[in-house]
């Protein structure tokens, strides 16, 4: 074998096998998020919490501290909407799962309406 053919070769093996982990890390997001919505959808309270961190570009990501029956959690997440032109510092809203209260979903992301 040639060593173009060779570094060609290698080069799609590369290839494919980045995509591949993209593809799996993806997959893997969407089961993430289907889980912590069926927690939240199988029954929920609502709560208030403080923004520490919001971005506005690159995947809008949110970071949130709150407080259930006295325990303090914080939520990483991404967000879809924002309306009230929420910024840090500001109190936002949520729905918590009953069994699981690490599970958020907050007024900024789109499914929070539907349930």
């Amino acid at each position: 074998m040639s060593d173009k053919f060779k570094v060609a070769i290698t080069l799609l093996v590369i290839t494919i096998l980045v995509l591949l982990g993209l593809f799996m890390i993806n997959k893997s997001s969407k089961k993430d998020q289907q889980e912590r919505i069926g927690f939240i959808k199988s029954g929920y309270d609502y709560g208030k919490g403080l923004i520490i961190n919001i971005k506005p570009y690159k995947g809008h990501s949110i970071k949130v501290k709150y407080q259930v029956n006295h325990v303090d959690y914080s939520f990483d997440g991404g967000w879809d909407i924002n309306p009230k032109g929420l910024q840090v510092g500001d109190s936002i809203k949520f729905k918590y799962a009953v069994t699981k209260p690490q599970f958020i979903l907050t007024e900024l992301e789109s499914e929070y309406d539907e349930l």
